[in-house]
């Protein structure tokens, strides 16, 4: 039988307007220290998000979800097998 292995994951949402508590997920990060697997998926359904909120940036939303995206190019070399890494979820946004 395979050993087992543990997966850390990173749920991607956008948040148009963080008083009305509303969210839209919009992709997953997912880790694996073990394997020494990382990867993100990201799909930003904009006809939905537009109706949420019409008022939203889409070139600020869009571009803060291509950063989410960059994770794939995170130095896996650099990570150690014993610690824990923050910044793999840290929020992107102006609050921040």
């Amino acid at each position: 039988m395979p050993a087992l292995n543990s997966y850390d994951y990173a749920i991607v949402r956008v948040v148009p307007c963080v008083e009305r508590g509303e969210y839209i997920n919009a992709g997953v990060i997912l880790f694996c220290r073990t394997r020494r697997f990382l990867d993100a998926l990201i799909y930003l359904d904009i006809q939905r998000l537009t109706t949420l909120y019409p008022a939203v940036d889409l070139d600020m939303v869009s571009g803060r979800h291509r950063s989410a995206l960059a994770i794939r190019a995170f130095p896996l070399a650099r990570l150690s097998t014993q610690h824990h890494h923050p910044d793999l979820a840290r929020p992107l946004g102006p609050q921040y």
